[in-house]
């Protein structure tokens, strides 16, 4: 299932069918209700990520390819990237007696 984050943003509504976004890729005019609702959601749900099952749920399945599509493109949501990492483990040391038994607490 595909993941989507969503960049922090700040919504400023100005009527039903007309708000403005910024985040950290620029500001964005909407004037769709149905993503305006959208992003007035996920700000009254504090969600930073959003899977396709949500945005399909949210829009139905006519309209969420497309909607998804101009999200992307206009840089208001972003895919997840999937990180590899080829290390298993990590070693760290510490000369220091004190660092080492706070870090034992936690690790």
């Amino acid at each position: 299932m595909k993941v989507y984050l969503i960049p922090q943003f700040v919504i400023l509504n100005e009527d039903s069918n007309n708000a403005v976004i910024q985040n950290k890729n620029g500001i964005s005019q909407l004037t769709d209700k149905g993503i305006i609702d959208f992003f007035n959601k996920l700000d009254q749900l504090h969600k930073n990520k959003v899977t396709e099952k949500f945005i399909e749920n949210f829009f139905g399945s006519v309209q969420y390819e497309s909607v998804v599509n101009f999200l992307l493109t206009s840089q208001l949501i972003e895919r997840e990237k999937n990180i590899d990492s080829k290390y298993k483990r990590s070693v760290v040391f510490i000369n220091s007696s004190k660092i080492y038994e706070t870090v034992k607490k936690f690790v």
